[in-house]
């Protein structure tokens, strides 16, 4: 599952999405030291690949699963970001893993993306430090929503 995974890695990030890619380019840019104390968790295998590939480490597991996180090591992490593609979907399960993680993890920083400001009240009261919630778009004038969304905090 994680092999050669560090044992002083302490930043897990649970799936990889656009904003996963985007904090690993932040850290690429601004804390390149950082990265060598990353460890993502996706069950694509080809992902995983190329993130090894990049020096990255990577683990090729349900991010959804917290016996498989506790198999790579996440009851030492400091930063976990949880930031599935659709948010909304995946409530429930974010709910249970945060409130899994919060058991493992006392003092981590527990960061996720919620698809509602009700679910991301779930996720606060579940363990979580901050949540982002991917607000729905307004509609236009014709009725229908644009197609991009827009991130802000509750």
């Amino acid at each position: 599952m994680g092999d050669h995974l560090p044992l002083d890695a302490h930043i897990f990030l649970l799936d990889y999405s656009d904003d996963a890619r985007a904090l690993l380019d932040h850290l690429r840019l601004e804390a390149p030291d950082l990265l060598s104390s990353v460890v993502v968790i996706t069950p694509d295998t080809e992902v995983v690949a190329r993130l090894r590939h990049s020096g990255i480490h990577a683990a090729c597991a349900d991010p959804w699963d917290i016996n498989a996180a506790l198999d790579v090591g996440v009851e030492r992490a400091r930063f976990v970001a949880i930031f599935p593609e659709n948010p909304a979907a995946r409530a429930d399960k974010m709910l249970r893993l945060v409130r899994g993680l919060r058991r493992l993890c006392r003092t981590a920083k527990l960061f996720a993306k919620a698809g509602t400001r009700a679910d991301a009240e779930r996720l606060y009261a579940a363990g979580a430090t901050e949540v982002f919630v991917v607000a729905e778009p307004a509609p236009s004038r014709t009725g229908r929503s644009p197609r991009r969304s827009v991130v802000d905090t509750p």
